[in-house]
């Protein structure tokens, strides 16, 4: 019988953060501030969903804004 080598159950941790994905309810409620400061213009409900989406990722990666002002200078 042959035996299994065993892979180790702890991971390295990434030395790049990784985004947390927001909740629908999260996107939501930040797609309707974006519309709110719209001054609740219409038709723009999937671009709001997207900004509010990426906005939220953006916030869940501490060093993003950080390394692209590194890209920057």
């Amino acid at each position: 019988m042959k035996k299994q080598k065993k892979t180790p159950t702890d991971k390295t941790p990434s030395p790049h953060p990784t985004p947390s994905t927001p909740s629908n309810a999260e996107i939501a409620a930040r797609a309707y501030s974006i519309y709110e400061r719209s001054g609740y213009a219409e038709g723009n409900d999937e671009s709001n969903w997207l900004e509010a989406e990426a906005g939220l990722i953006g916030e869940s990666m501490p060093y993003a804004s950080l390394e692209r002002a590194r890209m920057i200078l």
